[in-house]
């Protein structure tokens, strides 16, 4: 995930351990843009937008989850569709 942090916020999160930890990162978060990437092998897969809404509403890594999923289900439909073309 990409988004603007400060350095003391930075700092909080990394001292922090379990549900702690869960919830300055979401607070870290929240209001804020926040674009989430898919890495495979070093490789960028997929990216998207994840609004603050999904987030305050489904948590920060549940909604990163759901939109990625998203992603990568319009990926693969428009894989098979191209396939289809190929094969005409």
């Amino acid at each position: 995930m990409y988004a603007h942090v400060d350095a003391a916020e930075a700092r909080t999160i990394q001292e922090a351990e379990g549900d702690d930890f869960t919830r300055l990162f979401d607070r870290a978060f929240t209001g804020k843009r926040l674009m989430a990437a898919l890495a495979i092998n070093a490789r960028l897969r997929s990216g998207t937008p994840v609004e603050d809404e999904a987030i305050k509403r489904l948590g920060l890594l549940k909604a990163v989850f759901d939109q990625l999923t998203t992603g990568l289900d319009i990926a693969s439909e428009t894989k098979n569709a191209m396939a289809q073309l190929v094969n005409c």
